[in-house]
């Protein structure tokens, strides 16, 4: 599945679980729709290799920790969702590097 462009596992009650490491081997996707899915732990920061995605949704999951900085790496990112999750911290200062971001949602967090 080198070639794979979009990914949706969203909204499926599955059984909590980290972050599935897997995909983040998919450098071609530029769609990635893993909200609603019982995701929980941190995002981990290898996401900034994704460099293709224009779509990131991960939202109502239970995501902790900081919003990577890494996040900052996909220049080509439209959409980024993360609300409702327990992230903490600030948001990470390479989002400014983000000159495509039309719509950020990370409301109803910690």
């Amino acid at each position: 599945m080198t070639n794979l462009v979009s990914l949706s596992l969203g909204d499926h009650n599955f059984s909590p679980t980290p972050f599935p490491v897997q995909v983040l081997k998919f450098t071609k996707l530029n769609w990635l729709y893993l909200s609603n899915c019982s995701l929980q732990g941190p995002i981990p920061a290898e996401i900034g290799n994704l460099g293709e995605l224009i779509n990131l949704e991960l939202s109502a999951n239970n995501l902790t920790g900081e919003i990577p900085p890494e996040i900052g790496k996909l220049n080509k990112l439209w959409l980024l969702e993360l609300y409702q999750n327990r992230l903490t911290g600030q948001l990470p200062v390479g989002l400014r590097n983000l000159t495509n971001l039309q719509n950020f949602d990370a409301s109803n967090s910690s």
